[in-house]
């Protein structure tokens, strides 16, 4: 459990206040007076936690990974059967728990494997245009792929040369923060 603003915490002090102007009068015996004082102290309870930025925070070992493949005209073959190897590679070495997910693209994003758990790979079947690569539209295909409940990686193999899209300033409802890591030649 975490706080986006716990200053507003502060708030917690004016709940005295709450009770004090709240409470029912001596010569008042009604039950409806004490239980009318919890709800409000429940509800304005509720009220300050919301404001404060409430957040339950649940640690998970499960991993979702989407793996996003250049196969634009830009990669060589040989750069593609790296990729796929590396993909491979990584599937074998995932956890039981795990799923992952492929996307080849090129001048469209396509997706080739859907999330699973299984840990191989089939033929490749998908064709996307290679003309052109928009990196910015299979990031958010991926981005839509992602199980609720999973810890997210995106893996994107590719030689990062765009040709349509913005990859690296994203539409204003998708802020990420982004870690450029260069792959070696491949």
């Amino acid at each position: 459990m975490r706080f986006t603003s716990p200053l507003f915490l502060l708030l917690l002090l004016f709940l005295p206040i709450t009770v004090w102007l709240g409470y029912p009068a001596a010569g008042q015996s009604r039950k409806r007076e004490p239980t009318s004082l919890i709800l409000r102290l429940v509800i304005v309870l509720c009220l300050i936690l919301a404001i404060s930025g409430l957040e339950i925070v649940q640690s998970g070992d499960n991993l979702a990974v989407v793996f996003l493949v250049d196969v634009s005209d830009s990669m060589p073959q040989q750069a593609v059967d790296a990729e796929v190897g590396y993909i491979l590679e990584a599937l074998q070495s995932m956890g039981v728990d795990d799923q992952a997910a492929v996307i080849l693209f090129g001048a469209d994003a396509l997706v080739e494997r859907p999330m699973s758990a299984l840990n191989e790979l089939a033929e490749i079947t998908s064709v996307p245009i290679t003309n052109q690569t928009d990196l910015a539209e299979a990031i958010q295909l991926g981005l839509a792929m992602f199980p609720s409940g999973f810890a997210k990686r995106m893996v994107i193999l590719s030689d990062g040369a765009e040709t349509t899209g913005n990859a690296a300033r994203p539409p204003n409802s998708l802020q990420l923060p982004m870690r450029r890591s260069s792959l070696s030649r491949l």
